[in-house]
């Protein structure tokens, strides 16, 4: 099993190796090496990070890391994942320092899974300082059992001031997401579906006042939280 990050620099154009990488207290750390990453399946120019086929298993606490204002631009099915058991785990598994931008053409997927039990944290796909927006394609998201887990994420709270960021707007396309502690969360803004949505296996959209955001929590935790239009 790979050890490392793919981390994207988007001033060089470049998939570079990051080692170490996880988030403390809401920030990014770790270390981007110089070696350029060229794997199957995966490329980026500009602000778009573009999967076809691609498939990524790691150990670390983050599987790819992209910088502010990404779009994650997929064909076929992919998959990107995070096995990692440590009791201090961080998971992001798809993760930016702002916005981020999901957009799948027809019948491609992108799964995100973090395979954790005893962590910390788990997020499958995380906007951690920004907003999150899914456009279309199928996003399969498991968050994983630690302590704290979700499938969805956007936003910070604690440590850092995201100001109006922290939102989340499903303008298509499908989400089938389980996580033990939220499907979704949009931890400094709204959760915005656009019209026609259909969620299946919620609860209800909660705002948590201490958060200053909507979550959709599972009806059935056994079961994905499921959108489509």
């Amino acid at each position: 099993m790979n050890d490392f990050t793919i981390c994207y620099d988007k001033t060089s154009g470049k998939l570079k190796k990051g080692i170490g990488c996880s988030e403390d207290k809401e920030q990014f750390i770790g270390t981007v090496s110089d070696e350029v990453l060229l794997l199957p399946g995966i490329s980026a120019d500009g602000d778009t990070v573009f999967l076809d086929g691609f498939t990524f298993e790691t150990s670390a606490d983050i599987a790819m890391a992209v910088p502010d204002g990404t779009k994650i631009v997929f064909r076929g099915d992919n998959s990107i994942s995070v096995r990692n058991d440590k009791p201090d785990a961080n998971v992001g598994v798809l993760y930016s320092s702002g916005d981020l931008t999901l957009e799948g053409s027809d019948g491609s997927s992108l799964t995100v899974s973090a395979d954790t039990e005893q962590g910390f944290w788990s997020r499958a796909v995380c906007a951690r300082a920004g907003d999150l927006i899914v456009n279309s394609g199928l996003v399969i998201a498991r968050g994983g059992t630690s302590r704290k887990s979700c499938g969805l994420y956007a936003g910070g709270h604690l440590w850092i001031d995201t100001g109006e960021k922290g939102k989340i707007t499903v303008n298509g396309g499908e989400l089938d997401i389980i996580a033990k502690t939220n499907a979704v969360r949009a931890a400094e803004g709204r959760l915005t579906l656009a019209a026609g949505a259909v969620v299946e296996n919620v609860k209800e959209v909660i705002d948590i006042t201490g958060f200053k955001g909507d979550c959709l929590t599972a009806e059935d935790p056994e079961k994905p939280v499921r959108l489509h239009f």
